[in-house]
């Protein structure tokens, strides 16, 4: 067998440099195999590989070293999770392989991260459904509580369902479109009964509202000498003593005043360690409305002008707390909250969109029919004037086949799944699974290491990954197909890692808010044309990395909350990005923090919709090279959305050279230093539209003129181009599909060379 030749060549390898040891190849089959096989025969394997927490017996005691393969069985799913934390050697790796060369059994083995869903029922009467009208074609089934119902994740085998929503996206894949969300066109109220305020020269964060001061989220207060805030009650209240709770690691408050109505009756010390409520007494009660607490001095040595205060209170002479509230969120909505049954939204979620631009999921807590108030658990980030929101996780919202909800049942520990299936096997649900547990795959502190020929699938939870590596270096996954993680980890994901390459995968599908694969602080990062499809986060992130490449990678269909392209931020170094073809979803690239960066060769297609390349703010951008790439087909109808975008104003050495370039616009515009020379602008921009051009740049907004056939997304140069032999010589030798350069008088503008007859 080719594996078995390929493990005694690895053998011989390493025998020139140390004194023979047996390398071995060991075989894993879930479906046949047993963990008291010897494990080292195709007629012998182990039923668990070696590393998986699971694995008994002889399967259990396995070492593995410098040379040694597993091998999984072609076309089995393997129901597990393996944590591998053996090193290879320099050269001779440990390789984990799922059937590549084809001789154990049928085509990829298959890491499940899923357990089934057995024992369906049909809805037997409407009550069994919530009352839902299609309680005929709803099943369920009961399973173990999940720690999160949004980690369910619940698949068929190839393709992920969706969690039951009002209103239905256009594409159940991407269920945080805030778009298509219910829009009340007013900001999210809450139900303390009163009002608070900063006073004149007070500010704060918008990220933590002040209300955070009530409802036990503390919020930011600057200054601390002067910084002042108020609560109006909606009715006066007798108020006998006051008390600050200070936020722990945050500057000190020193000295406080207490006003009533505006009259100071109180100034007092807070005890600069005590982390407590700290009570005070007023000199006698007093009745009133407007209760404001203001900052006077710090704690000597406190270097902030800002803090946090976690918490305030006001005792009335009974010893009742007027401010602790239990404060809710509170949507009203005359039109779409319309049920008259005040508990027909028991037990349903709510995603918000607020905060950081981020959908926030608050629990329903209970309806006011006549008021069309829906009270929320107090959602404490940032507000946006209009309300967007929709209805999540209930079988009442169950409209559409292949929608399901998870809720508690009477026994805690077993919750209930509810299903519409989009198609029946003996008239049940067939192939559907969900997911326990949060990684296929995980190398942790292993070294030599490479990974290839697998399937890998359905694993989920917070972090969840399909393959994880942590620390470590010299590691290599290829050719790996990665779908279907549920959660807010990555397909593939490493951490500190040095020499990772990730060749040939597939990774796509990978549901609630799933990157395609993530890479951080990690050394030499290589990631290379690789496939990514319709995950719901972004495609592919480098952060903090320093040295690598990311080329030959095809992107499309990311158009999830905070979804892009390809991103690199917190500090990359020493990166090139070229090659890439990025189309069908939100910003094609974005970067941040970066040093020594080229962007050369790529294909970015805005689709009419996006920016094509957006360069954000944060530490100094330096030495940034954009050379020969096709950035296309932003969105015209946004002046700012244009092919080349920044709003970073700090640039240490930028080149924009031999581009094609939809649009430019910086805010502020970009710096006179940065170098524009032989760029062909198919839109102006903010940046262009007094045409003052840089030397070799020009404007053709017909894109019929420059490109095949830009409508079918061919954006290779047609013979006549104006960008043919437009451009000037750069150190970029050939293009997007490998043609050298020139291949007339010039280099031609953009990601193509025009071939020559």
């Amino acid at each position: 067998m080719r594996l078995l030749s390929l493990a005694v060549a690895v053998c011989a390898t390493l025998s020139l440099f140390s004194p023979p040891a047996p390398c071995a190849t060991y075989y894993v089959d879930f479906g046949a195999g047993a963990d008291t096989n010897v494990g080292t025969s195709p007629d012998a394997p182990f039923k668990h590989a070696p590393g998986d927490p699971a694995a008994t017996a002889s399967a259990k005691q396995v070492q593995l070293a410098a040379g040694d393969t597993v091998v999984f069985k072609g076309g089995v799913v393997y129901f597990g999770s393996i944590s591998i934390s053996w090193s290879g050697a320099k050269g001779v790796p440990i390789v984990f392989d799922g059937n590549t060369a084809g001789t154990f059994g049928t085509g990829k083995a298959v890491i499940d991260g899923s357990t089934p869903v057995s024992d369906w029922k049909r809805c037997a009467s409407p009550d069994e459904a919530k009352g839902n009208v299609r309680w005929k074609e709803i099943f369920y089934a009961d399973i173990p509580k999940p720690a999160d119902w949004r980690g369910v994740n619940l698949c068929d085998t190839d393709s992920p369902l969706q969690i039951a929503q009002e209103p239905d996206p256009s594409d159940p894949m991407f269920q945080e479109n805030v778009r298509e969300f219910f829009l009340v066109n007013r900001k999210m109220e809450n139900s303390f009964p009163g009002t608070v305020s900063f006073e004149p020269g007070t500010r704060g964060n918008s990220q933590t509202p002040l209300m955070g001061i009530i409802a036990g989220q503390p919020p930011v207060i600057e200054p601390i000498t002067g910084g002042a805030f108020s609560i109006t009650l909606n009715e006066p209240a007798t108020i006998a003593a006051i008390g600050i709770r200070p936020q722990p690691n945050y500057a000190a408050v020193k000295e406080f005043a207490f006003l009533a109505d505006g009259k100071e009756l109180l100034r007092a010390t807070l005890e600069k360690d005590k982390r407590e409520m700290q009570r005070f007494d007023l000199p006698s009660a007093v009745t009133a409305r407007k209760l404001t607490y203001k900052l006077l001095s710090a704690y000597e040595g406190e270097t902030n002008n800002w803090t946090k205060i976690a918490r305030v209170a006001a005792w009335t002479p009974g010893g009742k707390n007027v401010l602790d509230a239990d404060v809710s969120s509170v949507i009203r909505d005359e039109t779409n909250l319309v049920q008259s049954d005040p508990r027909y939204y028991d037990g349903m979620w709510v995603g918000v969109h607020g905060g950081n631009n981020i959908v926030a999921y608050q629990q329903v807590k209970s309806f006011d029919p006549a008021a069309r108030q829906l009270f929320l658990t107090y959602f404490d980030g940032r507000l946006y004037n209009e309300t967007r929101y929709a209805l999540y996780n209930s079988v009442r919202l169950i409209d559409t086949p292949g929608e399901y909800s998870v809720e508690p049942t009477e026994n805690p520990r077993v919750w209930r799944v509810y299903l519409l299936p989009d198609r029946l096997v003996d008239g049940k649900p067939d192939g559907i699974a969900f997911s326990t547990r949060e990684t296929g795959i995980a190398l942790v502190n292993a070294s030599h290491i490479v990974v290839r020929g697998f399937t890998v699938r359905r694993q989920g939870g917070r972090n969840a990954s399909g393959i994880r590596v942590q620390d470590g270096e010299d590691v290599i996954i290829k050719d790996c197909e990665v779908t279907l993680v549920g959660g807010s980890g990555a397909g593939i994901s490493a951490v500190g890692t040095k020499n990772i390459f990730v060749d040939t995968c597939f990774v796509h599908h990978c549901t609630v808010h799933s990157r395609g694969i993530v890479l951080r602080n990690c050394t030499d990062a290589i990631t290379k044309n690789c496939r990514l499809v319709k995950n719901t986060s972004t495609a592919l992130d480098y952060y903090g990395c320093t040295g690598g490449a990311v080329s030959g990678c095809t992107v499309l269909d990311h158009r999830g909350m905070h979804a892009n392209g390809l991103t690199f931020y917190l500090g990359c170094k020493n990166i090139v990005v070229e090659r890439n073809y990025v189309a069908r979803g939100n910003v094609g690239l974005t970067i941040q923090e970066a040093e020594n960066v080229t962007i050369r060769n790529n294909i970015l297609d805005g689709g009419g919709t996006t920016t094509c390349l957006g360069i954000w703010p944060g530490q100094p951008i330096k030495n940034l090279s954009i050379l020969h790439n096709t950035l296309v087909r932003s969105n015209h109808a946004v002046e700012w959305q244009t092919g080349l975008f920044t709003n970073s104003s700090k640039f240490d050495g930028l080149v924009v050279r031999n581009n094609i370039i939809d649009g430019l616009c910086g805010t502020p515009p970009f710096p006179k230093e940065a170098v524009f020379t032989h760029n062909l602008y198919t839109r102006l921009g903010p940046d262009r539209k007094d045409k003052s051009f840089g030397e070799g740049e020009f404007y053709e907004p017909d894109l019929t003129k420059i490109f095949v056939n830009p409508e079918a997304g061919d954006f290779r140069l047609k013979t006549g181009s104006p960008a043919v032999d437009a451009g000037t010589a750069l150190d970029v030798p050939d293009d997007f599909d490998g043609t050298k350069r020139p291949q007339g008088r010039a280099p031609d503008i953009g990601a193509y060379e025009l071939r020559s007859p």
